[in-house]
């Protein structure tokens, strides 16, 4: 995967602290099953476990798992995650991983590194904040955003399929962390089309 400018993830309004499986760790593959990079922010739905290392081919780790990018045919009863290296410190130059000094925001996830993986609750409570690279396309006058190979899609308006997740926007602004030059963000809140009995709520008010 190429690497995508100004993408960010974190977490802003949640209940991670009392859930065990919000934050997970994951290895991410591309479409061919092969480990490569993961922009922050990137959406990916669970593979296969983990291989406990030195015991690959016997033991798997029930608790971290092999990601890939979501899509629209993932979206329905399906648990979605962010790739969130707000707190990796390690970035890749070639084929090279490097260690770098606290300046985390935005750093994709290195190839075939292991590294957080937070659930995304579309529940219309959550609230998450992603860069604007997070976005395919120019958000402009849209205020919602459906999800697309591990991006968010800017649109007009919120999916009417039963149990699709979307987001809505509630906010817009500049990251402002650290010394070097920022960008934008957006904030969304994570909600789901009515009628689901899926896992959230609807946005109650998009019907």
């Amino acid at each position: 995967m190429a690497k995508i400018q100004k993408t960010a993830f974190e977490e802003r309004i949640t209940n991670s602290p009392f859930d065990a499986l919000a934050n997970v760790t994951g290895v991410f593959l591309n479409k061919d099953g092969k480990p490569e990079i993961c922009p922050a922010g990137f959406l990916v739905k669970q593979g296969e476990n983990l291989p406990c290392e030195g015991y690959e081919d016997h033991l798997k780790n029930q608790g971290s798992w092999y990601m890939q990018a979501a899509g629209a045919g993932d979206l329905v009863n399906v648990p979605i995650f962010a790739c969130n290296t707000h707190n990796v410190s390690q970035m890749m130059q070639g084929d090279v991983v490097r260690k770098i000094g606290p300046e985390t925001l935005g750093l994709e996830a290195a190839e075939g590194e292991t590294v957080t993986y937070t659930r995304i609750f579309f529940d219309g409570v959550h609230t998450y904040r992603f860069g604007v690279g997070n976005a395919a396309g120019e958000v402009g006058e849209n205020k919602f955003f459906t999800i697309a190979d591990g991006l968010m899609v800017p649109a007009a308006a919120a999916p009417t399929g039963n149990g699709v997740p979307y987001f809505k926007l509630v906010d817009t602004g500049s990251f402002e962390e650290g010394n070097r030059a920022s960008f934008g963000y957006v904030d969304v809140v994570a909600c789901v089309a009515m009628g689901a009995a899926s896992s959230g709520t609807a946005d109650p008010d998009n019907p």
